[in-house]
């Protein structure tokens, strides 16, 4: 009997991922226009990500760029950022589309448009926390008078796996092993 209390003693020792703190879920639609600052920034500050799917969205009108910023925090990771357009009007002029721009860590870009409704991958991860100030932009692309559109980015973070929690798992599927079978011997 003494060996399965030990084994949840050293249990509760032992480092828990779901007993990180969390912040909300980030759901933002833009109401003032976003920062028209482009991808060099800096981007109206919209939060902090959160595990699962992150909600950005607003709408572009003729000559208009959304550049956003947020923070990433240590222990989670970008796994996908998608763009949604709909309502999408083109110019008269010439055919236009949204093109989703994230500006990484160190400067490099990825990127995408979407042609008229529908939706398309900015980025596949991951990308591993912390990293502070992302910039994310919505811009038409060509920039002709006459178009509008609006715009969803859906940014889906979960938490990185840490490989402490993964040992942990395996101590004490082992240590329960061992207990079973000296319970075994004395039986």
């Amino acid at each position: 009997m003494r060996t399965p209390i030990k084994l949840l003693f050293l249990a509760a020792l032992l480092p828990t991922p779901a007993l990180c703190v969390r912040a909300d879920l980030i759901m933002v639609t833009e109401g003032v226009d976003f920062s028209n600052a482009g991808p060099l920034g800096p981007g109206t500050p919209v939060g902090t990500l959160d595990i699962g799917v992150n909600t950005i969205s607003g709408s572009l009108f003729e000559i208009d760029d959304d550049t956003v910023a947020f923070d990433l925090p240590a222990g989670l990771q970008i796994d996908s950022i998608d763009l949604h357009v709909s309502n999408h009007v083109d110019s008269n002029l010439f055919p236009t589309g949204v093109s989703g721009v994230f500006v990484l860590p160190g400067g490099s870009v990825s990127s995408a448009t979407q042609g008229g409704d529908g939706t398309t991958d900015i980025f596949t991860g991951p990308l591993i926390g912390p990293a502070t100030s992302l910039i994310l932009l919505a811009e038409h692309a060509g920039g002709i008078p006459g178009a509008s559109s609006d715009w969803r980015f859906d940014i889906s973070v979960s938490a990185v796996p840490e490989p402490s929690a993964i040992l942990s798992c395996g101590l004490v599927g082992m240590l329960t092993c061992a207990g079973y079978r000296m319970k075994r011997r004395i039986v």
